[in-house]
């Protein structure tokens, strides 16, 4: 499955591309991992060499175009945990801090989550000098972490019908079976009867479809949201999936920073 071109391959919204959001959702295609994390892993905790993530994190960091001494992530949680992050935080040492969704207003710092079945969300505002990367899981979107984030980016002076966002690959409605104890988590939501289809015992849970539905109670128009596509699950020539692959399962990384960081390099 290796791709020869060590390149990355990435998926891009175009909503965000027209605002001049450098951003990413990476795939598993470039990269120089070998199996079974071929070939563009980005987690540094599944059993990968090392050398070889560092070389796909410095891929694609030019990719993109961000310096990989600037990206911020999270030990992520499944929580609905928001971070600020700022140029004094050390991104080595702030990678064990828990959450599952961080904003960055800085141009020259980048934020980014790690998945490989759980919805990957970027989010920018209007004129892109705030941005943030969130991930759901399913505990996550019962937690509202997409909510979490709005209110903490409203607190920072970013309304949120001013927002724009892109969803990630992640694992569809049609391969996400889960039991009934999972949906009756989500009990208190008449949605969840919209978001579920019975399958014997078990249920197809839509996450893009809650997640859909708690953007636009935020106020945000269906028309500043753009969905690049992917399941993770159906598709293992472009996307890593723990569903699917279990511990052998690399991660995606999706990215973004603040508008016009090109110009500014403090």
């Amino acid at each position: 499955m290796r791709n020869v071109n060590s390149q990355p391959v990435l998926l891009r919204s175009k909503l965000f591309d027209e605002m001049g959001i450098s951003h990413a959702f990476s795939t598993r295609q470039g990269g120089f991992s070998k199996a079974p994390f071929d070939s563009l892993n980005l987690a540094r905790s599944v059993g990968d060499e090392a050398a070889s993530v560092e070389k796909n994190y410095a891929s694609l960091a030019q990719a993109v175009g961000y310096e990989t001494s600037k990206l911020y992530e999270l030990s992520q949680v499944h929580s609905d945990t928001v971070v600020v992050v700022d140029a004094k935080l050390d991104p080595v040492q702030f990678r064990s801090q828990q959450g599952d969704a961080l904003i960055s207003q800085k141009p020259t710092l980048a934020v980014a989550v790690r998945t490989a079945d759980c919805v990957p969300l970027l989010f920018a505002s209007e004129d892109g000098s705030g941005v943030a990367a969130v991930h759901a899981g399913w505990r996550g979107v019962r937690a509202q972490i997409v909510l979490a984030t709005i209110s903490r980016l409203q607190n920072l002076n970013v309304q949120s019908t001013a927002l724009r966002v892109a969803i990630g690959p992640h694992i569809r409605s049609c391969c996400f079976e889960v039991g009934g104890e999972v949906v009756q988590h989500f009990s208190s939501s008449p949605l969840i009867y919209q978001a579920t289809q019975a399958k014997g015992d078990k249920f197809l849970l839509d996450l893009k479809k809650i997640l859909l539905e708690q953007i636009s109670r935020a106020g945000i128009k269906q028309n500043f949201i753009d969905d690049v596509g992917g399941c993770t699950m159906c598709e293992p020539q472009r996307f890593f999936s723990y569903r699917r692959d279990g511990q052998a399962s690399g991660r995606q990384l999706s990215v973004i920073l603040p508008r016009a960081h090109s110009l500014d390099r403090s």
